[in-house]
């Protein structure tokens, strides 16, 4: 059986709270917003076999402190927190997943400390500046309240473009049981991301040209029923190598019992990948024309 380590990490203004489990190589596990460790508890268990599994809690999220609350969120400080954590836990490039705003920041990761990386699943990653300004989702959102607007400001219309489903899920998948301890910390997280973390997505824009010369491998998921939404449209590698992406239950399901396709994808796709990052720029000069985006993957 795997025992599970945890453990905390300084970090300049911050620290990580992470957890360890499993032998193998190092693959390191970047949550979508307000999602910390725990939403990986169930691949992770399964993963632990392969891999060296690290799971952690973004800074500001309930277990991981900032030293000064109020300061301004970056993808590039979460990005730093990231290489720091991999730099104490392995020597060797290592596996990295993230999901959602977490493949935005892996894909920072990727520009900043290629030499980190073997191997980045992105699972889709809100590049939304990908889109010429035209075509990029309509968020409807309500009148400036003194901040920075985001996408969640109107969280059911942020949920309709993204395609989030809870029925996107294989038989077996169970949804996971939240105890009031972890209620409680995940509407805690949920806050911290609306009032300081959600002006960082639309804030960071993602440098194409360095992205194109990193050497790290560079694999983009997408869930099953975001065929035709929002981050199939900004898929890059998948669209400008004429691939499909990889289809993928909604992450919504993994915490108890995360479906085959779901282990399959993580544990296979990071090792077998076959898309190149580098393909970014050539589907970048295609959207030029408007007409690519026609095609859906």
């Amino acid at each position: 059986m795997n025992m599970t380590r945890i453990d905390t990490l300084r970090v300049p203004g911050a620290s990580l709270y992470y957890e360890v489990r499993g032998r193998g190589p190092v693959l390191l596990l970047i949550g979508a917003g307000a999602a910390d460790a725990a939403s990986f508890n169930g691949i992770a268990t399964h993963l632990a076999d392969h891999y060296t599994v690290v799971s952690y809690d973004r800074r500001g999220y309930a277990r991981s402190p900032l030293d000064h609350p109020e300061e301004e969120q970056r993808i590039e400080t979460h990005s730093d927190d990231a290489h720091r954590l991999l730099a104490i836990l392995s020597t060797e490039p290592a596996y990295v997943f993230g999901s959602s705003g977490g493949a935005k920041i892996g894909l920072d990761l990727a520009i900043r400390h290629p030499e980190q990386l073997h191997t980045l699943v992105a699972h889709e990653p809100p590049v939304m500046e990908l889109l010429p300004e035209a075509e990029r989702p309509v968020m409807g959102l309500p009148p400036d309240a003194g901040r920075p607007r985001t996408p969640l400001d109107n969280l059911q219309k942020f949920r309709e473009i993204l395609g989030v489903s809870y029925d996107d899920r294989e038989p077996d998948a169970e949804l996971p049981y939240e105890s009031p301890e972890t209620k409680a910390r995940l509407a805690a997280n949920r806050a911290f991301l609306v009032t300081h973390e959600a002006t960082m997505y639309p804030r960071y824009t993602l440098d194409i040209v360095a992205l194109s010369a990193t050497p790290t491998r560079i694999v983009i998921a997408a869930g099953q029923a975001s065929r035709g939404r929002f981050p199939h449209r900004v898929h890059p590698a998948g669209r400008a190598s004429g691939n499909s992406c990889r289809g993928i239950p909604q992450p919504s399901c993994w915490l108890r019992e995360p479906p085959k396709s779901i282990r399959r994808a993580v544990a296979q796709r990071a090792r077998r990948g076959s898309w190149n990052v580098r393909v970014v720029s050539a589907w970048r000069k295609s959207c030029a024309s408007g007409r690519q985006r026609q095609h859906e993957l």
